[in-house]
């Protein structure tokens, strides 16, 4: 009974590290490749400054498959509204993590975060963390479905 018990518990822990495991559909593994089409994204975040400044928006995502992207962003800063085009670039690893800066606006967006951390799942849905110091950014976009070839 013991021995079946702790089997059944590493099983439990064997699947519960798989959960967040990210995967190409193809089982391959990733590249800057899977990362292609349309993706809406909301952002959501705070400045880290005294006071901190709550900031909460959205935009969409373009990226080329090839390491690149474009699009726009909206974005309130603690009440103050921002709209920008935005172009930058990315890199994904073989695991589905990987970076993404954007490098040129065509608005100045004051306290939005250039640097992002990222976990790429499924080939479809991305997660994306700030990295630069003075913010606390997370965004969550997901390829439009009409994308999804």
């Amino acid at each position: 009974m013991r021995k079946a018990i702790v089997a059944m518990a590493a099983a439990g822990m064997l699947v519960l590290a798989g959960v967040g495991m990210a995967r190409a559909d193809d089982g391959i593994g990733f590249g800057n490749v899977n990362f292609h089409g349309v993706y809406p994204f909301a952002l959501h975040g705070t400045t880290i400054d005294t006071p901190d400044v709550p900031m909460a928006g959205g935009g969409i995502l373009r990226p080329d498959g090839k390491g690149n992207f474009s699009g726009s962003l909206n974005v309130n800063v603690g009440g103050i509204v921002c709209s920008s085009d935005i172009a930058g670039t990315y890199s994904i690893a073989a695991n589905g993590t990987g970076t993404l800066a954007i490098t040129s606006t065509s608005n100045t967006c004051t306290g939005v975060p250039a640097d992002y951390d990222l976990v790429m799942f499924n080939g479809r849905h991305v997660d994306l963390f700030s990295t630069d110091s003075g913010s606390v950014v997370s965004i969550n976009a997901a390829r439009r479905r009409a994308d999804l070839r």
